[in-house]
């Protein structure tokens, strides 16, 4: 008798890019270095005007899709790209961040062979996050039941570039909400996950983040709770959460001092509060 041989899935990498002209390259050979063969890329970029263009030119044969055109924010790109991926399975990473080492996804290949959709269609590991210069800052990502009443209360617990969505979610849930510019995953997740389970993989570290995003500008902070707040009533859960609380005074009390001292003095009375629980300074660290 012949034996059944495993059909690898083929896996979708979707990129938005917006003027990273200085780590898009690195992105896409993070991608070309993945020794696992079944894999596309896909790179959305919102007219750059940096010379990002060129970059994706002279990888056309990199990059399975691409264009180049105005666009109405992160969730209008990332549904762009859905609408031309064929993959069984699809991750989101930024254009600054890169795979954790060349076998992620054939390693993630490995770990769900034989796996059942009943599991989960949501599968997530962790992300190492790494400061601009390339310091080490910080590694991300916790079992789902220990972080799942955090999650459906106060905020995003998943490293959504570690996250992979099986192909049927976007089908059965719709696409990215474009009413939202910094919780766009959040929100997203929240509508999956309300029905289905997510499934975390220890040990596995998939995406290096750069930290400095969108979404870690001390001058977002409080917009960020507020889409998280937004999403959360979106989907009828009031946001709770002493934490959560405590946050949204800070953001605050950061908005204020924004607006008469500045966002770097801001970023110095985030560290020092930071400094104070124990943590490290990241604003404002050298």
């Amino acid at each position: 008798m012949k034996k059944a041989v495993h059909r690898q899935p083929l896996v979708s990498v979707i990129i938005a890019s917006m003027n990273n002209v200085t780590t898009l390259q690195r992105c896409i050979d993070s991608f070309s270095a993945q020794t696992y063969e079944y894999k596309q890329l896909l790179i959305i970029d919102g007219a750059s005007t940096d010379g990002s263009e060129e970059i994706l030119r002279k990888n056309n044969q990199v990059i399975n899709y691409w264009e180049s055109e105005p666009d109405r924010g992160i969730a209008h790109a990332w549904n762009k790209a859905l609408k031309n991926a064929n993959g069984e399975w699809i991750i989101f990473i930024g254009s600054d961040d890169t795979f954790a080492d060349s076998t992620v996804l054939e390693e993630f290949s490995r770990k769900i062979s034989g796996y059942s959709l009943n599991n989960g269609k949501i599968i997530y590991g962790k992300i190492k996050i790494f400061l601009p210069e390339g310091g080490y800052l910080d590694t991300q990502g916790m079992d789902w039941q220990a972080i799942r009443a955090v999650f459906f209360s106060e905020k995003m617990m998943i490293p959504h570039p570690a996250c992979f969505h099986h192909h049927s979610v976007f089908m059965h849930y719709g696409l990215f909400d474009e009413e939202f510019s910094i919780a766009v995953d959040y929100e997203f997740l929240l509508r999956v996950l309300r029905n289905e389970e997510a499934v975390f993989l220890p040990d596995f570290v998939v995406t290096n983040m750069t930290f400095g995003g969108l979404s870690s500008r001390v001058v977002n902070l409080l917009a960020m709770q507020r889409e998280c707040d937004k999403a959360l009533k979106k989907h009828g859960v009031k946001p709770t959460g002493y934490k959560r609380a405590l946050n949204v005074f800070i953001y605050q009390v950061l908005g204020v001092v924004i607006k008469y001292g500045g966002e770097q003095m801001a970023a110095r009375l985030l560290d020092t509060i930071r400094v104070i629980l124990g943590k490290d300074p990241v604003w404002t660290r050298k």
